[in-house]
């Protein structure tokens, strides 16, 4: 799911020591295991950026001592370029078995001449109760001085720590900045200042007997304010300073005889993905949070909640436009959650607000990359007027669409090219008058009907590349056209449009914005768009193009990443290859094979470096099978288990089947009416 990630404030800081500068290699510290230049062509301890994750493992970190690690790091010249484009980065991990602030204070620069490198950066990731060391949040920060300190507060497990040259500075030219350099970087654990901050079960934003409370990191920083809160009782003042020092939420919410069921939180009504809901929140209270000016343009007042499940990978389209007044959505991540747990925490689950987008009056939402089972908590209000502190009360249709990945290639990856790393984009579009369609031509396969019957109805689709500079893309044009057995070349005759045999369908849509897919190995690499007009395929196997184009006559080129795991491969008998065609309708689609010199990283499919990363999105043409009511456990009949599983969600959503909203009796007659009895 693509979210938006909300860092705790302050949650890493940096400042600059006046301490004597001093990265000299240190009697004792850690020395770092590869070259700058990583002139052997890999990088022994390249991290995520190499498929086999190797990290220099630091080992435990305990509160109260420290390690230094003396290393190089910076910029350099790769051997087939001229300046000072490729970084080195060294990754490192380490573990600690408490709650704690780690710190690293780093020194950089030339040995010989004492000039201090500007701007080092450092990485630290907090990896506390996450497995896979590459899904580690992290959070980065540089800064002038020698040393610069940053400090991250962490808990128990493997953590993150990454040290190389700052990112956002283009000018690779100055050698005693750029260029390899040395450094020294000491590590430290800061144990908790309040042991009760380690232990307590109380919750922060509510006001308890008992000292502290059960988030360490708010603990810590509430008592350094106010350290009675954690020597005697964690009482309302406690709770409001939680509100202020961990941007905390003080809920409250309760339901009266007037108000709709979903009016809390946490008892939010069923969506469906694809379903359409009339709301009024004319008597509605409000318990979501407001005030947050750099989270919502705007305050919400009388608020709705829903939920809604991803019934399977794909896009979820939320949609209430034409409503009575100005209105805002909300919407929240709860994972594989079906239901909020803390409303104090509420607001670090958040993806976004969205207010008045769809017209005078009513909002959208688009939420992409959900994975099956993915639950969203969408709060639905009037804009509140800051003149009188009152929102006008909203009512209209609450429309859910969902459009489901039919075809995913999965994230781009570095290839090697004479075992150096390189992201690869295969030009597509119109590069000069001699190759006025520079196109690729890359295989997908729609997967069978549910049922064996109907069609896919392609509706968006998800390209990965970047625009090459000197380019002018206006436009992003694409072709679909059928793969016969044996994946020979679309030419199909020599007519460039629909009256070839192959081509089933083309468009153009204005150029799509681009974003960032952290699993990607090149940052913003993603452009979404919707198709201009649904196509209806049957399941099967096809090709894909996308091209740039622009009304001026100068190039436009999409450069599309290759190296997608999940691709399609074409194979033949001298190897992997790819359809590409430089103009069109001669010579047309040709067999397109790189130098010698380039392959896929080790461990990667080595026919996976022709396969562009690309997803189709689309939805099924034949109206999706009505749930069983009660079938809870979907084994196809209403039994005891069902019985139970309703009770287990008694004052939920979850068990509802008389509509309102809730589990309640009238839920249990119904289920009792229909136990025993098979779906149709």
């Amino acid at each position: 799911m693509v979210l938006t990630a909300v860092a705790v404030a302050a949650a890493l800081c940096a400042s600059a020591a006046g301490q004597q500068c001093d990265f000299a290699p240190a009697a004792g510290a850690l020395i770092q295991n590869d070259g700058c230049d990583n002139a052997s062509g890999s990088d022994a301890n390249g991290g995520c950026n190499f498929a086999s994750n190797p990290f220099q493992d630091l080992g435990l970190l305990t509160a109260g001592s420290s390690l230094e690690i003396s290393g190089t790091f910076g910029s350099f010249v790769p051997p087939d370029g001229i300046d000072y484009s490729r970084r080195d980065l060294d990754w490192f991990k380490l573990t600690t078995t408490e709650y704690g602030t780690i710190t690293v204070a780093l020194s950089a620069g030339d040995p010989v001449t004492g000039a201090e490198m500007a701007n080092p950066l450092v990485i630290v990731g907090n990896g506390h109760g996450v497995a896979n060391l590459c899904d580690v949040p992290t959070y980065g920060a540089y800064g002038n001085g020698c040393p610069t300190t940053f400090s991250l507060f962490v808990g128990p497990g493997t953590h993150l720590v990454i040290l190389t040259t700052d990112f956002e500075d283009d000018d690779l030219t100055t050698p005693q900045r750029y260029g390899c350099q040395h450094y020294l970087a000491r590590i430290s654990l800061e144990p908790l200042g309040y042991a009760v901050c380690d232990g307590s079960t109380g919750n922060c934003a509510t006001a308890h007997e008992s000292g502290g409370c059960d988030w360490p990191e708010c603990c810590e920083r509430v008592c350094a304010v106010n350290p009675d809160c954690c020597a005697a009782s964690w009482d309302t003042g406690c709770a409001a300073l939680s509100e202020t020092e961990c941007s905390m939420f003080v809920y409250s919410c309760s339901i009266g005889p007037s108000q709709p069921t979903n009016d809390c939180a946490l008892n939010a009504q069923h969506l469906g993905a694809e379903q359409t809901i009339a709301f009024d929140t004319s008597t509605a209270t409000t318990d979501g949070f407001n005030g947050v000016a750099d989270e919502c343009a705007v305050d919400i007042g009388n608020d709705l909640w829903f939920v809604v499940e991803a019934p399977s990978a794909g896009q979820f389209d939320l949609t209430a436009c034409d409503t009575t007044a100005a209105t805002a959505i909300e919407v929240y991540s709860l994972g594989q959650e079906s239901a909020l747990s803390d409303p104090s925490m509420m607001r670090f689950s958040r993806i976004g607000c969205w207010s008045d987008n769809c017209g005078a009056t009513g909002a959208q939402v688009t939420v992409i990359d959900l994975a099956p089972h993915d639950h969203l908590l969408i709060r639905i209000g009037g804009v509140i007027n800051p003149a009188t502190g009152l929102a006008a009360p909203v009512s209209g249709n609450l429309t859910g669409s969902f459009a489901r990945v039919l075809f995913d290639t999965g994230a781009q990856k570095f290839i090697l090219c004479n075992g150096r790393e390189r992201n690869l984009g295969l030009s597509s579009g119109w590069l000069s008058a001699l190759q006025p369609n520079r196109w690729l031509a890359q295989p997908f396969t729609l997967p069978p009907m549910s049922g064996g019957a109907g069609q896919w109805s392609l509706e968006a689709a998800l390209v990965k590349g970047f625009q090459p500079s000197g380019c002018v893309n206006e436009m992003m044009g694409y072709v679909f056209w059928s793969r016969p057995a044996g994946n020979p070349p679309p030419n199909g005759g020599a007519a460039l449009g629909p009256s070839n045999s192959y081509w089933l369908g083309s468009g153009s849509v204005p150029y799509p914005a681009n974003f960032d897919d952290p699993d990607d190995s090149a940052v913003n690499a993603s452009h979404l768009f919707a198709l201009a007009a649904p196509l209806e395929l049957n399941p099967g196997n096809y090709y894909f193009t996308v091209y740039a184009a622009n009304s001026s006559g100068v190039p436009a080129n999409f450069a599309w990443f290759t190296c997608c795991p999940g691709g399609v491969s074409l194979v033949d008998a001298g190897g992997a290859f790819a359809w590409r065609s430089a103009s069109y309708p001669a010579p047309g689609f040709t067999r397109y094979a790189l130098p010698t010199g380039y392959s896929a990283q080790q461990g990667d499919s080595p026919n996976a470096i022709y396969n562009c990363g690309f997803q189709l999105l689309g939805s099924s043409t034949v109206p999706e099978a009505v749930p069983c009511p009660g079938d809870f456990d979907k084994d196809g009949t209403r039994s005891a288990n069902d019985l139970v599983i309703l009770l287990a969600a008694w004052g939920t959503p979850d068990g509802d089947l008389d509509g309102d909203g809730t589990t309640s009796g009238r839920d249990i007659t119904i289920m009792l009416a229909l136990y025993d009895e098979p779906c149709q």
